[in-house]
């Protein structure tokens, strides 16, 4: 039978590049469930154009789209948007997730992915609503400043026109709005276990992590 790790977290917290690791280690499929809304953003913004017609037409389009073709896996890594990590794009998506529709159907896509192989899961309901059963549940913590600073970092590889202050601000909006929406906010649930990477090394939490899941 087919397991999942699922890996909550705050925008920024590790959870990409520790999940990516622990399933590499564990030979798991690593889910990036930020990264098929984010695909979901920019194909939308690609359709309609502007910001202000994505939000008011956001679930006619995205009935328009197909799920299976802008989130294609291949060898195991889900194909990539271009414009998915640009900040824009970053806020865009925070605001699409919110539609229950949309994420009804991006539910069944990942749950669908388990029927294939075992999974780590990582985003901001993995372990709360969409794996409720997963064997191993964490949650990957970390101040919104560091956060703040790897975004910074990320940001500057794409985009010339970015300050850290604006970043920090995006950082607690997003922050904000996960915590408090009303459909599937971010949690830390009662199972889950707390790992703070602003005092774990990348390595010293992926170690941790795949120790957790070999005592469970």
């Amino acid at each position: 039978m087919n397991e999942v790790i699922a890996i909550d977290g705050p925008s920024c917290s590790g959870k990409g590049t520790i999940a990516k690791l622990v399933a590499e280690s564990l030979s798991f499929y690593h889910l990036e469930s930020g990264l098929i809304y984010r695909n979901i953003a920019a194909s939308l913004y690609d359709r309609l154009g502007q910001e202000s017609e994505i939000i008011e037409l956001a679930i006619d389009a995205f009935q328009l789209l197909d799920l299976n073709s802008i989130c294609l896996v291949e060898n195991g890594k889900m194909r990539k948007h271009k414009n998915a990590y640009t900040s824009f794009n970053a806020q865009l998506t925070s605001k699409i997730s919110q539609f229950q529709l949309i994420r009804n159907e991006v539910l069944s896509f990942q749950r669908a992915l388990l029927d294939k192989k075992s999974i780590v899961a990582e985003g901001r309901d993995m372990a709360s609503i969409v794996f409720p059963n997963a064997k191993l549940k964490v949650y990957l913590d970390c101040p919104p400043e560091i956060r703040a600073e790897r975004r910074y970092k990320q940001l500057k590889l794409l985009e010339k026109d970015v300050s850290l202050a604006q970043v920090l601000d995006d950082i607690l909006n997003r922050d904000e709005r996960d915590t408090k929406r009303l459909i599937a906010p971010l949690v830390i649930t009662k199972e889950s276990k707390v790992f703070d990477t602003s005092k774990l090394s990348v390595e010293e939490t992926v170690s941790g992590i795949i120790s957790a899941f070999a005592s469970k």
